[in-house]
C-alpha cells in the first residue's frame, strides 16, 4: 500500500470558500481555496477514498479503505464551541500544558470556571 499523499478525492464547500481532500496518506485535508493553506487535518488508518462537505459546510465527511466513514467538525471555531459545551470547566494550567504544550495559556470558555 502507498503512503504517500497522492489525492484521490476532492470537493469544494457549498459556498466556494474551502476544499477537502482525501489522500493515499490516510488524511482529509480541508484547505481554503483562495490561498491554498491548509486549514484542518483529519486522520483514517487507511486510504481515504471520498470527502464531501455537509449542505452547511459545517460538517465534512470521510470514507477510507479502512472500512470507516466519519464526520468531522473541522472548522476551529466550530470545535471550540464544542468542546465549552461538553465540558464542565475551563482546562487547568497543567491540563492546557499536557495537550497544547508550549502554547500560552487562556480560558477557552469564558462561561465557564
Amino acid at each position: 500500500m502507498a503512503h504517500d499523499a497522492s489525492v484521490t478525492a476532492v470537493a469544494f464547500s457549498p459556498d466556494g470558500r474551502w476544499v477537502v481532500s482525501g489522500s493515499y496518506d490516510g488524511t482529509a485535508r480541508v484547505w481554503e481555496a483562495g490561498t491554498g493553506e491548509e486549514a484542518a487535518r483529519m486522520t483514517h488508518d487507511d486510504w481515504v477514498t471520498a470527502v464531501a462537505f455537509s449542505p452547511d459546510g459545517r460538517w465534512v465527511v470521510s470514507g477510507s479503505w479502512d472500512c470507516t466513514a466519519r464526520v468531522w467538525i473541522w472548522h476551529p471555531a466550530d470545535l471550540i464551541v464544542e468542546l465549552c459545551r461538553r465540558l464542565p470547566s475551563n482546562f487547568t494550567e497543567e491540563e492546557w500544558q499536557q495537550f497544547f504544550g508550549d502554547t500560552p495559556y487562556h480560558q477557552t470558555c469564558p462561561d465557564l470556571p
